[in-house]
């Protein structure tokens, strides 16, 4: 199988690596294990930057070495797929922010509160059916976890486990309600799980062809005269080098809004833009690079920025 091209997202290759492992994580002593696995699942799954590489993975916040070490097991022995699913979603906590979303748009269509709150019952099974066949993750029913022990460690259920992080990062609330399905439990989205589900249900995983490698900040629809930096993908030695994450982090560090992508040749290693939206089309006018950072300016790491002048560019709005 020839090697996939440059900068593709691998991020369903190392989704199923990780599932593999939950498979293999049965024993009570390794719940801890199973757990982390889950939460990298999820946090992987939905993460909104490309994903072409474990080094960047391993710059989401809190993924530990043990996530990286089985990616990097996985790309040692060739053992990687990183082929999209045909159909439906490769990580739990995707399929479950979608669903999400469309049990409150129907909610909206039969006169309900915009903001109806879903049964974790209707939960499972909504999700359940958006899920890709090659994920190697299920959602056990609802019987199964009303019956699971606690004291036994639960239901143990790989896909629903996933919610844990959906919640830790703000993007769904649980709630208690009696009455509204055998569990008493509820799930609602919060406005920023909102977006993410959107972008999801019309992009995917993966997001669109067009989306910045890194990014901080983005530009969204709606927004005028905004300021970016693009810097090209290969500056600092590329994703694989230091000199690359050193670079990005003094970026965030200092609230630069930037996105790193494959500029065309001649147009330089850091280019400023002013961006005027038109709905989903952005209008790049190249400029003048101003003052930069002091790592983008080439004085920590010999790089030496080119400016592109009077140019003008065409990106696709994300």
């Amino acid at each position: 199988m020839p090697p996939p091209p440059t900068g593709t997202d691998r991020r369903y290759g190392y989704i199923r690596v990780l599932a593999k492992e939950l498979l293999h994580s049965r024993a009570q002593y390794q719940e801890k294990h199973w757990q982390f696995c889950c939460k990298w699942i999820a946090q992987i799954g939905i993460a909104e930057v490309t994903l072409p590489s474990r080094h960047a993975v391993q710059q989401l916040t809190g993924l530990g070495d043990g996530c990286i070490k089985l990616l990097k097991q996985a790309e040692d022995e060739k053992g990687l797929n990183i082929a999209p699913p045909k159909r439906g979603y490769c990580s739990a906590a995707a399929a479950m922010l979608v669903a999400l979303l469309e049990h409150e748009e129907a909610a909206a269509r039969q006169g309900k509160p915009s903001r109806w709150r879903c049964p974790k019952g209707t939960l499972i099974e909504k999700a359940g059916k958006l899920m890709s066949s090659c994920s190697m993750q299920t959602f056990k029913s609802l019987q199964t976890h009303l019956m699971a022990s606690d004291a036994a460690g639960g239901a143990r259920c790989a896909s629903l486990q996933q919610m844990q992080y959906l919640k830790n990062q703000g993007l769904v609330t649980q709630r208690a309600k009696k009455g509204a399905c055998p569990s008493g439990v509820v799930y609602e989205l919060t406005e920023r799980g909102r977006l993410r589900a959107l972008s999801l249900r019309k992009h995917g995983e993966a997001g669109e062809l067009l989306a910045p490698k890194r990014s901080h900040r983005r530009v969204q629809p709606g927004e005028r005269g905004v300021v970016l930096l693009l810097v090209d993908h290969r500056e600092g030695g590329g994703e694989a080098r230091k000199g690359y994450w050193e670079l990005t982090r003094e970026l965030e560090r200092q609230d630069v809004r930037y996105e790193t992508r494959a500029l065309e040749p001649g147009a330089g290693d850091l280019v400023r833009v002013r961006v005027r939206v038109r709905t989903l089309t952005l209008t790049l006018t190249l400029t003048r690079c101003g003052r930069l950072p002091a790592c983008a300016r080439g004085r920590s790491r010999g790089l030496a920025p080119r400016h592109g002048t009077g140019a003008r560019a065409q990106a696709g709005a994300h």
